[in-house]
């Protein structure tokens, strides 16, 4: 019941910010390309329901958001289900506080001594300010936050996804620069 209305209540404000709009009282009728496909965009997911409240996220319910590249190659931990493994590379699981976990990883070159990939994480933390990467045995993990407060739309689901796997090749092309610069 209270999924419905708060549905409802979407559709309304829709609606209404398109009359505000598009209104004959209104002073700028025109919407740029961008805007006009965010308000299409907006009412076609909340017809075809791609959206998920806080209260309903869930690996399992992330797991049907994602477009069907990411779904053939997801799969549900039965021990863990709150983890889901999309394609082996990256990790993502529902944490307290309404946060969505996103994590991949990048191997090491085994011509870089620790203490050199140590300092690699610490110097891409201190230079960027949405994904931190940590060190351990070999492997360079990759970890993003999302917040999910207002609940979780399936394109930015999906993109926030295709940005982590564009994180993890930008780093690993770094990677492989410092060791050609190494040689």
């Amino acid at each position: 019941m209270k999924k419905s209305v708060i549905r409802i209540f979407f559709v309304t404000v829709f609606f209404i910010c398109a009359a505000f709009c598009f209104g004959e009282d209104s002073k700028n009728t025109e919407l740029s390309v961008d805007e006009a496909r965010g308000l299409y965009s907006l009412l076609e997911n909340i017809k075809s329901q791609k959206s998920l409240f806080p209260e309903e996220v869930s690996a399992a319910n992330l797991k049907n958001l994602l477009k069907e590249d990411y779904a053939k190659g997801a799969v549900l931990y039965d021990d863990k289900p709150y983890l889901l493994n999309i394609h082996n590379c990256i990790f993502v699981s529902v944490r307290k506080n309404n946060l969505l976990s996103f994590i991949t990883y990048v191997s090491s070159d085994p011509s870089l001594s620790a203490d050199e990939c140590i300092k690699i994480a610490n110097d891409w933390n201190s230079e960027s300010s949405f994904a931190t990467v940590s060190f351990c045995e070999g492997e360079f993990w990759i970890q993003y936050f999302m917040s999910f407060n207002w609940g979780i739309h399936a394109d930015n689901f999906n993109d926030t996804i295709e940005w982590i796997l564009s994180t993890s090749y930008y780093f690993e092309n770094q990677l492989k620069d410092i060791v050609k610069q190494k040689e």
